[in-house]
């Protein structure tokens, strides 16, 4: 069973603005007192509020199954590609003019596509962290700990057979055009906005749709800077997980390249999405991408 699911989306038409603004459900929503205080000194005056100016179409949503939350449990595939494969990618994606994370958005949107089994075009939503450490004032040094990140959100019309890099690409565009508009920033600095996610709210957002908001998301840590070996312990590999029974996207892929390898962590909740579909859409998601690489 697929089911659709809506998205907040405002746009604006005056000149001196910027022409979008979008929203999306996280499932950092978790963070949000921590956030208030870290992120209060971000300027929103660039924001104005709006009316959709025309019906959206809602995204497609992969549940299979209903559940209530206690019955719901996060679950995790770890996946690895080898350093040639890693490279290839990297190398591939600068040719491409795109990113790593654009390539990685366009390998999770097309398997959801095709797990759809549509031949005609599918709207999907994608979301992606965002590295806020940057923005904030005062900064906020590498090895402090904290909730340093919003989400964004674009949407797109994708066949199965879709041309990957330009999907590639397309993601790339889109996600920085909402960073530029400073879209992740007002969601992490909207007060109002942080504290409708009381419990109350939050078990409204579980029921509704079981919780999911996006089809996938994508949280790219890149490069792992630290130290992989510890005397006679040395790290071969890094996988990193959220937990989605409450609410979250319908598929979720954390990645780090560690050791020159490329480290997927795909997480899906159960029963929302079967364990068989789930090792196959993380399947689908590796074959794309060494088939983009090659």
């Amino acid at each position: 069973m697929w089911v659709q699911s809506s998205q907040i989306v405002s746009r604006f038409d005056d000149p001196g603005c910027r022409t979008r603004l979008s929203s999306t459900l996280p499932h950092s929503v978790f963070q949000g007192r921590l956030l208030k205080k870290c992120l209060s000194e971000i300027s929103t005056a660039d924001f104005t509020p709006a009316i959709p100016s025309h019906p959206l179409q809602s995204p497609t949503l992969l549940i299979e199954q209903t559940a209530p939350v206690v019955d719901r449990q996060t679950r995790l595939i770890p996946r690895k590609l080898n350093q040639d494969i890693t490279s290839q990618i990297k190398s591939r994606c600068r040719d491409e003019h795109t990113t790593v994370h654009g390539a990685l958005c366009a390998a999770i949107i097309l398997a959801c596509v095709k797990q759809v089994s549509s031949q005609e075009p599918v709207l999907v939503s994608c979301s992606s962290s965002v590295n806020l450490r940057a923005s904030c004032f005062p900064p906020v040094a590498s090895e402090q700990l904290g909730c340093f990140i919003s989400n964004i959100t674009t949407t797109h019309h994708a066949e199965p057979n879709a041309n990957f890099w330009e999907l590639a690409r397309e993601c790339r565009s889109n996600i920085n055009q909402l960073v530029h508009d400073k879209v992740p920033h007002y969601q992490a600095s909207n007060a109002e906005l942080l504290n409708k996610y009381q419990s109350s709210f939050l078990a409204q957002l579980a029921e509704h749709n079981m919780g999911r908001n996006t089809t996938a998301h994508v949280s790219n840590l890149g490069q792992w800077n630290l130290n992989t070996a510890y005397g006679s312990i040395r790290l071969e590999s890094f996988y990193f997980s959220v937990g989605l029974s409450l609410v979250g996207s319908c598929f979720w892929l954390g990645t780090t390249t560690v050791n020159q390898q490329l480290c997927c962590s795909f997480t899906y909740t159960d029963p929302l999405i079967s364990p068989k579909t789930a090792e196959a859409l993380a399947n689908s998601v590796i074959n794309i991408l060494c088939n983009a690489a090659s």
